[in-house]
């Protein structure tokens, strides 16, 4: 029984990056998205959650979102929880996500910091 990481299509840039126009303001600008499109931030290594023992026995099936803030060097800078599952399925999510390697976001060709949404969803098979 192994949790699934979801990873849905589309990034949302920010209202202004469309007026962005040299590499030096692309680099300082904020995007915020999801993971999965062509542009979006993504997983260069992802590290699978372990599902919580206790939740496994129990049968608990559960959905984490995360936020987390990747920079322009596809660095983990900080990750909240934005909707909690409870159950351990929280902590294993924050977890996987910390031990995990990234790509960052790109924006007119050059890599950007990103806020993105990260749904984690824990299901028994």
């Amino acid at each position: 029984m192994a949790a699934r990481v979801s990873t849905p299509s589309g990034i949302k840039e920010s209202e202004d990056t469309g007026r962005i126009s040299t590499a030096v303001r692309a680099a300082k600008e904020i995007a915020k998205g999801e993971f999965g499109s062509l542009n979006g931030p993504s997983f260069l290594k992802m590290i699978r959650p372990e599902y919580p023992r206790l939740a496994r026995r129990l049968g608990k099936e559960g959905k984490v979102l995360l936020r987390l803030f990747i920079d322009e060097h596809g660095r983990l800078v900080s990750v909240e929880i934005v909707e909690k599952a409870g159950h351990g399925f929280d902590e294993a999510a924050i977890d996987a996500v910390k031990a995990s390697t990234f790509r960052p976001a790109k924006l007119n060709g050059h890599s950007v910091a990103c806020k993105a949404v990260l749904p984690i969803r824990f299901r028994l098979e």
